[in-house]
Parts: C-alpha cells; structure tokens; sequence
C-alpha cells in the first residue's frame, strides 16, 4: 500500500503505450506478467554479479503488464470477475516465482525463503479475504504486492555491484525485507478485517 498509492499515477505514465497492448486480451496480458516474473525469478536462482541486473529489467515487465491487463479491459468494455479472480491467481504465482528466485539464490537463504513466501501468502490472502466477508479488496499495508516488486528491484541493483551489507547479502536483505513488512501488514489488515465483521 505504500506504493500501491502511486498506481494511477503510473496509469498516466503508461497510458501512450495502451493502444499497443490493444492488440491482446488483458487475460493474456495478464500471463505476460507472470512469465516475466518467472524470468526473474529464473535469473535470480541463476546468476550473479552484473547478469543480475536483468532483474530490474523483468520486474518492471511485471509492474506494466499488472498495470495495462486492467485498463486494457476497461477500454475494450469485458471487465469481469473472472479476469479479475485470473490476476488474482497469477500474482500470487508470480510472487511466488520470485520469491524462490531469492531463496535458492547463491546469495540467498533457504530457509529465510521459506517463512517469507508464507506470509507474503498469508497476506495476500487476507487483503482478498476482507472482500469475501463484503469489504473492499484490502491493499493496505506497507509490504503490498508494489512495494515487494520494488524491494527486489533495489536489493538486486545493489546485489550486482555490492557482495554484503554487514552479514547480509543484499538478496537476504530483500528477504528479510519482505518477511518484516509482510508481518506488519498482515497484523495490519486483521485488524481492518476485524473493524468491519464488527461494525
């Protein structure tokens, strides 16, 4: 959410590029997203030094296409909840994709990997569960989906010029990131799920 802020803002930086992405199903688009994210991750697990910069690179691919599969739908009128459950489903792969990416890279840590899938997880599926009890999709929070894509981004940046930060690696430091921010969020998001089974 501290970023997720800034989204239609970003709608206006890309909105020249829409009558580009016209061409393709906003569903497609969808995918799109997720195979960059699948391609970042891969290059996380894979390389190291300045091939990791290929990152960035990729993970703004993913940002764009979560941006344009939406407004793609809305121009050509088939918004829908289907589209709507199908982004829901790949964001959480995409997620996942670059989260292995992190945990089994030469910089990264396995086991730090593990608890910060599941509560990036449990997260997400707080910020969808606040709308299956009536409420509005929850994107509070600090560690939203934004925020994460832009910690790797930084964190691998820094991982292709710098080894450590003290005992870290800067891809640990992504992880450990993450883990902190998705803590706060979820304590965050129950307690917004709580005020609104309770009014």
């Amino acid at each position: 959410m501290a970023l997720y802020k800034f989204k239609e803002k970003g709608r206006k930086v890309v909105r020249p590029l829409l009558r580009f992405f016209m061409v393709f199903h906003p569903d497609l688009i969808t995918w799109f997203s997720f195979l960059f994210s699948a391609g970042a991750g891969y290059a996380l697990w894979k390389t190291s030094g300045r091939m990791l910069l290929l990152v960035p690179v990729m993970l703004l691919g993913r940002l764009m296409c979560n941006l344009m599969d939406g407004m793609v739908a809305r121009e050509k009128g088939i918004s829908s909840k289907r589209g709507e459950a199908l982004q829901e489903a790949v964001d959480r792969f995409s997620d996942s994709a670059i989260l292995l990416g992190l945990s089994f890279s030469p910089q990264g840590n396995i086991l730090l990997g593990i608890f910060t899938i599941t509560l990036v997880l449990i997260s997400s599926y707080l910020g969808i569960l606040k709308k299956a009890v009536g409420g509005e999709r929850e994107f509070g929070g600090i560690m939203g989906k934004v925020d994460r894509v832009w910690v790797v981004i930084v964190c691998s940046i820094l991982q292709a010029f710098y080894k450590k930060l003290g005992p870290f690696t800067f891809v640990e430091l992504a992880l450990l990131i993450i883990l902190v921010g998705s803590v706060i969020t979820i304590v965050g998001r129950a307690l917004s799920i709580r005020r609104d089974i309770e009014r």
